[in-house]
C-alpha cells in the first residue's frame, strides 16, 4: 500500500469526533423531539378523549330517558293512568256503529 494514503486516512480519523460524543449530541436531539412529540400526543388524545366522552355521556343520557319514558310518564302524570271502571260494556255491532258515526270512511 501507499504510505500517503494510510497517513491521510489518520489524518482523517484525527478530526472526526470521538465516536461517543459523535453519538450523543443526535441522541439528545431525538429525544428532544420524542418529548414534543409525546407532549403533542398527550395532548390531543386527551382532546380527544375529552370530546368522545362528552358524546358517549350525551348518548347514554338520552337512551336512559327513552328507556325510563313509560315509567317517568306515570310517575309525572298519575292521572292519566287511573281508569275508572266502565258502568256497561257495548257489543261490537254498536261499537261499530259509533265508529261509523265519527268516520263514516271507516
Amino acid at each position: 500500500m501507499n504510505s500517503s494514503v494510510i497517513d491521510a486516512s489518520v489524518e482523517d480519523r484525527a478530526t472526526l469526533p470521538e465516536p461517543a460524543a459523535r453519538e450523543r449530541q443526535p441522541a439528545r436531539r431525538r429525544l428532544r423531539r420524542a418529548g414534543r412529540w409525546r407532549r403533542f400526543a398527550a395532548r390531543g388524545h386527551r382532546w380527544v378523549a375529552m370530546f368522545t366522552g362528552a358524546l358517549l355521556l350525551t348518548v347514554v343520557l338520552s337512551g336512559m330517558a327513552l328507556l325510563y319514558e313509560p315509567d317517568l310518564q306515570k310517575l309525572l302524570h298519575p292521572s292519566l293512568y287511573d281508569a275508572a271502571p266502565a258502568a256497561s260494556t257495548i257489543s261490537a255491532d254498536r261499537a261499530r256503529a259509533a265508529a261509523l258515526l265519527e268516520v263514516p270512511d271507516f
